[in-house]
């Protein structure tokens, strides 16, 4: 066997190894594949932040509309709780909350 017909038969081993890699690829990508809602809205305001506790797929959702207001939402989207926090008043200079306030779920609790 010379070296050209080991190159040729190195060359289509790629080949069919890369068509098996993305034949699985978009197999595994439709069978697994995540489907989103429609959007909706929450509330007014902006500078929104958000975080889902990976236990019960709460969402936690902070954003400044003439205060910080929290929100917490089930998988289904339904509103559980939406609430000023207390002491941010009107997203204004003296309050100090004019730049975006964030939120983070501690799963372990």
């Amino acid at each position: 066997m010379s070296c050209r017909n080991l190159i040729q038969m190195s060359h289509h081993g790629h080949a069919l190894q890369l068509t098996i890699f993305l034949l699985f690829f978009f197999i595994a990508t439709f069978a697994f594949g995540q489907t989103l809602s429609e959007a909706f809205t929450v509330d007014g305001g902006g500078i929104p932040d958000l975080d889902i506790d990976p236990n019960n797929g709460i969402l936690h959702m902070v954003h400044h509309n003439g205060g910080v207001k929290y929100t917490r939402m089930n998988a289904e989207g339904d509103i559980l709780i939406q609430e000023y926090v207390p002491g941010s008043g009107a997203d204004n200079d003296a309050v100090g909350w004019k730049f975006g306030a964030t939120i983070a779920v501690d799963p372990a609790n």
